[in-house]
């Protein structure tokens, strides 16, 4: 019976996207699903990569074209993975394929590597330039086309015809983008030589005393170069053999017993509740900041290793796996395994097949983490949960929570969440008895909550002219670097002044692609655009030509140069986007003021959270009320969370903490419950907020996004979405309230124009089938005018 390959196929657009059948030709009849093979696409029956799914055997031959190639021998991805693939592109709206990329690291990604070689016996000669000098450069042997192009300066175009003319032959042979690191290791031969140099003689000693070693190792000890090994080896009185190793995600930490790590009462009752749990069950861990919520989680890890299970540790940011990973491979040694963005494609390629090999069975990571190949998980765990950074907003549009959930429920596992301000959704769930919740009263080792000051800015006016500071925040930071004590600021703001307005004409300078003004960094004396990365150095308006410019608002690197003004003699250390480009950035600059190289740090949100030094006594929040003004329901939400998670960054040790926080809003609610860290009274203030306009989590939301490059097709466009839900849901069960179409709130983003519908809804099976089909009608009605549409589920930021 012939067998018929189930595939995903690469590249397609989600209008295009389905399971697609392919003849399996007997040559690979060994091939499992969760290997990649090349596949003739479409009517130019082009090549394109697909990823098995499943193998099936029919009784009768369907006409089908067959796999062309071979990609993977073995299954790069588990059955839970390709299940796991298929439910996300379903939840996200986003080609199969697409899903199944989440699930690889990037260097398991493949480069098709061309060559040419010479198929004609004319003499070169008798041939028209650039014929000529692509034959005579040939000779008799193949030549990759990058080297090819290069020496001859012809393109692509020539070369083809010329295969399809019978001149060349072209071959394409798959490789993969990143190849495996190897150790050289040399071992005793069955020969050995009459005659010896002294080097030579010392290499075969030492393989006689210390048996197989690495051939780096052996010129170490004994001096001997690469030649003389290779001489030993010619003579077979040397064996090499090269041997898979892999790449280090990180340094060897000190070694730290578990067993002598010991809980409190409460974490113990804590500990002892969680590991009661039903398999399967989710849970939230709450506690204040600082109430060592890390420490259960560490024992919980323990109790699931012992049982012969592995574990998964998620963290928002990148800048906080470094002291995750301190701890735990502390604890458990190279049985830990990272896996983040900032790490190479070679080393995060090395970190799946550890995984995937089952040489790691506990992983630390970001957000990407959640899709790593673990078997038999007994527990995933998910710190500060309620961050946004756990929502993908580019395509595929996946929440990791609710990824993890569904793998705990396959693995039977313990989901737990935990956060001193856990979402208002998450808290919900937990009151209506959804998942269990467990909570941490008090600090760990008796260490008290920071005082509180708030300052109103109405009262209390800038030091500097222009300036942020006010002066009770000034003395503070003053006294706290006399006492030999550290400082936090923070101003969730990137740059130097955020307005640059013309000064003759009172122009706006914004960006000429997007509906957003400039902002100017003084680091690089540039005018920035935070939505599409454009920068200039010209300071010209666009409106009347004018080069007099103003420079207002307040962004982190104007704080910077404020505190090198007031407070001279301390030394400050600026953390944002800007100065964590570089890979481990984040775990330098920490470890740099963490040694007290530092008075202050200074920073947006990425200050808020994983911050835990004894020496920071004083906090410091400017511009607190920014947060509110997001345009979006969640915005009192984020800035609670926010407020409440660096206020916990001080007072953590032996030393008591005080934290200012500087506002023109005094009154606002927000600023009560975050200074008494009272995240129950805010609960219960928003969640009757919510109920009475209909926010999550009592319905959920889709926010569709059509973008163009004419704004009034754009806006028609939009309106012809809304039209077709209004169609798909008349006579069905789904209740849907639909607000807009309107502008986004970037209403022009790198030349396109965007409108936004939001959806009120249920997030069921049935309404997301009907938002995706309405998106591929959407896709096929505008095939040629370059209108897009995307959807997405509950959104962190709104488009």
């Amino acid at each position: 019976m012939p067998s018929i390959a189930k595939v995903a196929v690469a590249g397609l657009l989600y209008s295009y996207d389905r399971v697609f059948d392919y003849l399996l030709p007997p040559e690979f009849s060994s091939v499992k699903p969760g290997c990649r093979v090349k596949v003739g696409f479409g009517k130019g029956n082009a090549e394109k990569a697909a990823m098995i799914l499943e193998i099936v055997s029919e009784n009768e031959a369907k006409e089908l074209k067959p796999v062309k190639a071979l990609i993977d021998p073995k299954p790069v991805l588990t059955g839970e993975q390709l299940e796991l693939a298929v439910r996300v592109a379903e939840r996200t709206f986003c080609p199969i394929y697409d899903a199944i990329k989440l699930m690889l690291p990037s260097g398991l990604g493949f480069l098709d590597k061309i060559t040419y070689q010479k198929t004609t016996d004319r003499d070169p000669q008798s041939f028209d330039e650039p014929q000529r000098s692509v034959l005579l450069y040939l000779g008799d042997k193949p030549v990759s086309a990058q080297k090819l192009k290069k020496e001859t300066g012809v393109g692509s175009e020539i070369l083809e015809i010329m295969v399809r003319e019978g001149l060349l032959e072209s071959s394409v042979k798959t490789a993969r983008k990143v190849g495996d690191k190897t150790v050289k290791l040399l071992s005793l031969g069955p020969e050995k030589p009459k005659r010896q140099s002294p080097k030579q003689a010392a290499v075969l000693k030492y393989l006689e005393e210390n048996g197989e070693s690495a051939a780096k190792q052996v010129s170490y000890y004994t001096g001997a170069s690469n030649a003389t090994i290779n001489t030993l080896i010619s003579k077979n009185a040397v064996i090499a053999n090269e041997q898979l190793c892999y790449r280090e995600s990180y340094e060897s930490a000190e070694r730290i017993d578990p067993d002598s790590l010991i809980l409190n009462k409460d974490q113990q009752a804590a500990y002892e509740t969680l590991s009661a749990l039903a398999p399967g069950s989710n849970a939230l861990l709450f506690g204040v900041t600082g109430s060592g919520k890390t420490m259960v989680i560490l024992k919980l890890v323990q109790k699931t290793l012992s049982e012969g299970r592995s574990a998964l540790l998620m963290v928002p940011e990148i800048l906080l796996t470094p002291q995750f990973t301190k701890l735990f491979t502390g604890c458990f040694g190279k049985r830990v395994a990272v896996l983040h963005s900032g790490l190479s494609e070679g080393v995060r390629l090395d970190e799946y097949r550890r995984i995937k090999n089952g040489d790691a069975d506990l992983v630390i990571g970001t957000r990407s983490a959640i899709f790593a190949p673990l078997e038999n998980i007994g527990l995933i765990s998910m710190d500060e949960e309620q961050e946004s950074a756990y929502k993908s907003e580019s395509s595929p549009r996946y929440d990791a929570g609710e990824v993890a959930a569904m793998r705990a429920k396959t693995h039977g596992a313990l989901f737990l969440r935990s956060s001193a301000t856990p979402s208002i959704r998450t808290w919900h769930a937990a009151q209506n008895g959804k998942i269990a919740l467990v909570k941490l009263g008090a600090r760990y080792a008796g260490a008290r909550l920071p005082s509180v000051k708030l300052i109103d800015m109405r009262d209390e006016s800038p030091v500097a002219p222009g300036g942020v500071l006010g002066e009770t925040l000034l003395n503070a930071l003053k006294n706290t670097r006399d006492n030999g004590r550290q400082s936090v600021l923070l101003l969730n703001r990137r740059g130097h002044d955020t307005i640059v307005i013309c000064y003759d004409c009172g122009e706006v300078i914004k960006c000429p692609h997007c509906s957003v003004a400039l902002n100017y960094h003084i680091a690089n004396g540039r005018l920035m655009c935070h939505v599409c990365g454009y920068s200039t150095a010209e300071m010209r308006c666009s409106k009347c030509d004018g080069k007099r410019m103003r420079f207002l608002g307040s962004g982190i690197q104007k704080v910077e140069t404020e505190l090198a003004q007031l407070l001279p003699e301390a030394s400050v250390l600026r953390m944002d986007t800007d100065t964590t480009v570089t890979r481990d950035a984040h775990d330098k600059l920490f470890t740099n003021f963490k040694n007290g190289e530092y008075d202050i740090l200074i920073g947006t949100q990425m200050v808020a959270k994983g911050i835990d030094f004894e020496n920071v006594t004083l906090v410091g929040v400017l511009n607190a009320e920014q947060g509110l003004f997001s345009g979006d329901y969640k915005g009192a939400e984020r800035t609670f969370s926010l407020l409440t998670q660096v206020v916990g960054r001080c007072g953590r040790g032996k030393y008591s903490g005080e934290a200012i926080i500087q506002t023109y809003l005094p009154e606002n609610r927000i600023f009560e419950y975050a200074r008494n860290q009272d995240y129950e009274a805010f609960y219960n203030d928003e969640i009757e907020l919510r109920r009475q306009l209909l926010h999550p989590p009592f319905c959920d939301i889709c926010l569709i996004g059509v973008s163009g490059e004419n704004e009034k097709e754009t806006a028609k466009a939009a309106d012809e979405f809304l039209e077709l839900v209004k169609e798909k849901t008349v006579g069905t069960e789904f209740p849907v309230r639909a607000y807009g179409p309107a502008p986004a709130q970037t209403a022009r983003a790198a030349n396109r124009y965007r409108y936004r519908l939001t959806l009120k809804c249920r997030n069921t099976k049935g309404f997301r089938d009907l938002i995706g089909q309405a998106l591929k009608d959407f896709s096929n009605a505008h095939k040629r005018d370059n209108i897009t549409a995307f959807a997405d589920m509950n959104p962190e930021q709104y488009y």
